[in-house]
């Protein structure tokens, strides 16, 4: 059964789609993720504290974001070698 705060994702032919942490259902609209307290809006992930802290006082849906997740599984989205 389908997740009611889950709605069909439009994926861009720029390679993205083979991205497994890209979700293949988006969030409700001003969906606040578990972890980092990130607002889903208008397509976009954003930290905002003060409109996280208002929507999950109001019930928002609580999802966890693709940056959470890659945290979660240890799978960096790449590596910086600095050398002096």
């Amino acid at each position: 059964m389908m997740n009611p705060s889950l709605r069909p994702s439009i994926k861009r032919a720029d390679g993205r789609e083979r991205d497994p942490y890209l979700a293949r259902l988006a969030p409700e609209d001003k969906a606040v993720c578990s972890g980092c307290h990130a607002i889903y809006h208008n397509k976009h992930w954003a930290l905002d504290e003060k409109m996280a802290a208002a929507l999950l006082k109001k019930g928002a849906v609580q999802v966890q974001c693709p940056a959470c997740q890659k945290i979660h599984d240890h799978f960096p989205s790449g590596i910086i070698t600095l050398r002096w």
